[in-house]
């Protein structure tokens, strides 16, 4: 028939796998980093150079900032301590340990392995306290994580009730904050030695702990309080 065309669809993969592609997207990332081919041997509207490409330097710039990092991080004193607890730190195993916790239990996991919380080593180091020493220990023992869960004598009564739940591996320090095993024992007996209160009530009301409900609940109790005061209100009861 005239005029009919035999046309062939191919599919081609545009990334993932696709030899030529990478091939081009490597000379893509020399040629960004200043390698490219003498100017001589280049046709003549090419020598001026070309335009750089933005998603490539991005990609650049995301590779050389993360070697930076990687660099500090092995030389930084967080890492030492951050590795006594969890030799794969940072990783995406904290993501995958806390993903059945709320916010708020979450967050307290995370300040026990950093030791960036509310125990008074930390708040002393922050100049908010005027001693890092444990309150209930005589003032001898400076109130560290390890100290607050393992050692003090304050918390006898809730860390049996730990240790009979995980046995020997209660006293291991890395097993308490890096096995999902021990994760939300662990939070009970945080949770049952009275300290860290307002992170507990605000995990058990995460529902209810935005500003706009707070702040409705407040004019609601005020109202009422002055319905209650009114007298007219008691004349029609």
């Amino acid at each position: 028939m005239k005029g009919v065309m035999d046309l062939h669809l191919i599919w081609v993969p545009g990334h993932h796998n696709f030899a030529p592609n990478e091939c081009t997207d490597k000379e893509l990332k020399k040629t960004t980093q200043g390698d490219s081919s003498d100017p001589k041997h280049l046709p003549l509207y090419l020598r001026k150079g070309l335009p750089h490409s933005i998603t490539v330097l991005h990609q650049d710039f995301a590779a050389r900032l993360g070697k930076h990092w990687s660099r500090h991080w092995k030389i930084s004193l967080h890492t030492k301590v951050l590795h006594s607890i969890d030799n794969s730190a940072p990783s995406k195993k904290f993501l995958w340990l806390t993903k059945d916790l709320n916010h708020s239990q979450a967050s307290i996991i995370m300040q026990l392995c950093t030791g960036h919380i509310s125990l008074n080593q930390h708040l002393f180091r922050i100049h908010k306290v005027e001693s890092p020493s444990c309150p209930y220990c005589q003032g001898i023992t400076v109130e560290t994580v390890k100290h607050f869960l393992l050692d003090c004598l304050f918390y006898c009564k809730e860390r049996h009730a730990l240790q009979t739940r995980l046995c020997c591996n209660m006293h291991s320090l890395s097993f308490l904050l890096s096995s999902p095993i021990a994760t939300k024992p662990l939070l009970k007996n945080v949770h049952s030695t009275g300290c860290f209160k307002l992170f507990f009530e605000a995990g058990n009301h995460n529902q209810y702990t935005n500003a706009k409900y707070i702040s409705g609940k407040h004019v609601e109790g005020c109202a009422f309080q002055q319905w209650i005061a009114d007298l007219n209100t008691h004349e029609q009861f």
